[in-house]
């Protein structure tokens, strides 16, 4: 099961359960809809997904290569699996993608 809520903060998506090929659509939608789509940058709270696949990464690419400079696509809290699979495919990182908190960033780097 997948779900999208609003966060606390605005630009802020909640995204809970599994992103894969099935939803990738509805995220998609909400991506586009959400406050700070349009330059401000957009906060993807990760904490509570369980499982990502290659689909729901090239959403959130697709997402962050459309935002217009400075703004950023922070990812905030992802679970080992998905900090893993983002190291793994984007092993130098990406110009519009930030983590948070910045220990995972850190760890990433390291290879950890």
């Amino acid at each position: 099961m997948f779900a999208i809520a609003d966060g606390s903060d605005a630009g802020t998506l909640v995204l809970t359960g599994e992103l894969d090929m099935a939803v990738e659509d509805e995220l998609r939608v909400a991506l586009a809809e959400v406050p700070g789509s349009d330059g401000a940058g957009i906060i993807l709270d990760l904490s509570q997904l369980t499982f990502m696949d290659s689909r729901g990464l090239s959403v959130i690419l697709e997402t962050a290569a459309a935002l217009q400079a400075p703004a950023q696509l922070v990812l905030r809290d992802p679970p080992e699996t998905v900090r893993r699979l983002f190291e793994i495919c984007l092993p130098t990182g990406h110009p519009r993608l930030r983590f948070e908190p910045p220990e995972t960033a850190a760890a990433m780097e390291a290879g950890a």
